[in-house]
């Protein structure tokens, strides 16, 4: 079966006009393609309007649409991942360049928060792993390591650091200026 266009006039199949209870035959008046114009230019005509109504629904239901995204990720997760890296392989230029921009536009942002990652890290590994070593060095267990132990295995190990940082010109911190966990800091 066919059906004219009240648009463009054109014949066209019934599975080129998009479904509605309301109509006749069940199909609206004009093709798919003429109500795509249509739409388009509609939007063109009140882009501003649009995006305003759309950012404040979006702000008003943005735990509803963070649990949507998360819950179609979960379902969809291989899919999007090959979307995300073939788009960053298709666009590699520009997204690097626009890495690079964030990168200086937020430097000291991501220096300090590099900086406190390294401090904790340290802080974190440190028990742990100067037992690994009391225990490889001694007869000792790993569970039969006192704390007091590993406070000063600590220390001897920090006053180590600091003299090999004096002997490479750093100053008392362990860093010449710069953000000593990240190769990018500099200056």
């Amino acid at each position: 079966m066919t059906k004219i266009c009240t648009q463009c006039g054109d014949e066209k199949p019934l599975v080129e006009f998009y479904k509605h209870k309301g109509c006749v035959d069940g199909r609206v008046g004009q093709c798919i393609k003429c109500q795509l114009i249509k739409a388009q230019a509609y939007y063109c005509a009140n882009k501003e309007r649009l995006n305003i109504r759309n950012n404040k629904y979006n702000n008003s239901h943005k735990k509803q649409l963070s649990a949507q995204k998360k819950v179609y990720y979960q379902a969809n997760k291989e899919r999007e991942n090959a979307r995300v890296r073939a788009y960053q392989k298709d666009n590699r230029e520009k997204y690097l360049k626009r890495k690079e921009e964030y990168y200086t536009t937020h430097k000291t942002q991501i220096c300090n928060k590099e900086k406190a990652k390294g401090k904790i890290k340290r802080e974190r590994l440190a028990t742990g792993y100067i037992k690994k070593l009391l225990v490889q060095r001694t007869a000792l267990k790993h569970g039969n390591i006192p704390d007091e132990m590993a406070r000063v295995h600590r220390t001897i190990l920090q006053f180590k650091r600091y003299l090999r940082s004096i002997e490479s010109g750093k100053d008392q911190k362990g860093n010449q200026g710069t953000c000593k966990e990240s190769r990018r800091c500099v200056g």
